[in-house]
């Protein structure tokens, strides 16, 4: 069996300067076999078993099974992921939503706070109003009463 099977990548440089690449798997031509350098990277190829090929076929025909699985399986993430999107959106819209309610109901609690403090002074100023009132009364009554005596 001729020994021209490359088992190691390697690059040759010819006499005349060329450069030639060789990779792994490859058949070196008859011509170059002989050369130093191509025998160290070279051998006989590689003997292939008949069973190899219906158990690379078998391995194929798993990987294909496989392929398809993690095909679909991408395909159910995706649709999970635009489902989650749509509900991020929602929740978004109505964390929004809830901010602006929040907003608005501080808005009216400072609103009652302040109206209530007018009403607290209201109430402070009747509450002066109807002690000097009956303060007036009290002394108009004892006024009333040394001019009768």
């Amino acid at each position: 069996m001729a020994k021209n099977h490359v088992h190691t990548a390697f690059s040759l440089t010819e006499d005349n300067g060329n450069v030639r690449k060789f990779v792994a798997g490859e058949e070196v031509p008859r011509e170059l076999v002989d050369h130093w350098y191509v025998k160290l990277h070279t051998g006989e190829a590689p003997t292939v078993d008949p069973g190899a090929e219906a158990a690379a076929d078998e391995l194929l025909a798993e990987l294909e099974a496989k392929a398809k699985a993690l095909d679909e399986r991408e395909k159910a993430l995706q649709d999970s992921q635009g489902i989650l999107g749509s509900i991020r959106e929602e929740q978004n819209a109505k964390a929004l939503a809830l901010s602006e309610r929040e907003k608005a109901a501080d808005q009216r609690e400072a609103d009652l706070n302040a109206r209530a403090e007018v009403l607290d002074g209201r109430e402070v100023a009747i509450a002066n109003r109807e002690k000097a009132a009956e303060a007036a009364g009290k002394d108009a009554n004892q006024q009333g009463r040394r001019q009768g005596k």
